[in-house]
């Protein structure tokens, strides 16, 4: 623009002088002015034409840029969700501006906390040559895990969450969502709460004998369940690990560790918050351990209920 001001200038000056001195015949004069106008002009019009253009690549590329933007916040959600239960991922979304935040913690006065394991598949993982060093071992116990956790998108275990998996041993525990806590003064809500969870157990030992029958093999579900007071928490600042731990916890970690293959315990106190009628399960024996009063112990039965 500073240069097209310039140019009309400088060709308004030079008419001016070649009229005053009479050197030309003004019809040549006025020729060379609409030649120099319409050149005048031209330039103008590409150098709006060129602003234009340059505009809208800008803005193109403005609407680029934020629409990767969305795009990598969206990723970086999925990421958060997948890593951390969606009511602890909110939370750090809506905390993410805050420069001072606190460790996450979450104190519950009732948890249902279950394990559950593989004990034989260390008898199946082998390193050879003929499995790929151990490879296809666990891609099959890959297959399993997501089996599980297909189980817990289902509707009637939207209650349930994953905790983790460690090993062949897979951690779920129901009563941590806000809208789902067991609460002592409603029995019934809570009896409903950890039938879910004994529910997942039959759906898991149902899964894993699919399984063995498309793989030829006899994998074995052990499970140990438990109710009672829990802390949950988000630990570590590169990559963060939601997990809870209390008594509760433990006792249902040596439900599953001490129990037997294709069997599945529980201690009185989850028993006491269920129905148990409707698993046509009975106290049968008594589990003493170190530091732990004697605890009532009630297998669960078989897969058919």
């Amino acid at each position: 623009m500073h240069s097209s001001r310039v140019t009309r200038w400088s060709i308004t000056y030079l008419v001016l002088f070649v009229i005053r001195e009479g050197a030309v015949p003004f019809h040549i004069v006025s020729s060379v002015v609409l030649i120099l106008f319409f050149l005048v002009l031209l330039i103008h019009g590409r150098q709006t034409e060129w602003t234009h253009r340059l505009d809208f690549l800008w803005k193109m590329q403005a609407l680029e840029e934020k629409r990767e933007m969305h795009e990598l916040q969206d990723s970086n959600k999925r990421i958060l969700f997948n890593l951390l239960p969606a009511h602890v991922a909110a939370h750090f979304l809506d905390h993410q501006f805050l420069s001072n935040m606190d460790l996450y913690h979450q104190a519950y006065p009732r948890v249902g906390v279950m394990f559950a394991s593989i004990p034989n598949f260390h008898e199946f993982y082998m390193e050879l040559d003929g499995n790929n060093q151990g490879v296809e071992c666990l891609r099959l116990l890959n297959e399993i895990i997501v089996d599980f956790d297909e189980l817990l998108m289902e509707e009637r275990f939207k209650a349930i969450d994953k905790i983790k998996t460690v090993g062949s041993t897979y951690m779920a525990a129901i009563g941590l969502m806000p809208e789902y806590r067991i609460l002592e003064e409603n029995p019934v809500a809570s009896a409903n709460l950890l039938s879910a969870l004994v529910d997942l157990a039959f759906a898991m030992r149902e899964r894993l004998a699919d399984i063995n029958d498309h793989s030829y093999n006899n994998f074995m579900l052990r499970i140990g369940i438990n109710v009672g007071p829990a802390v949950a928490g988000v630990i570590g600042a590169k990559k963060p690990q939601y997990d809870i731990w209390g008594n509760a916890v433990n006792v249902a970690s040596r439900m599953d560790s001490t129990g037997l293959p294709n069997t599945s315990r529980r201690t009185s106190q989850s028993s006491s918050h269920m129905d148990v009628s409707s698993f046509n399960s009975q106290l049968t024996w008594r589990l003493s351990m170190v530091q732990l009063s004697c605890l009532a112990v009630s297998p669960m039965p078989s897969i058919s209920r």
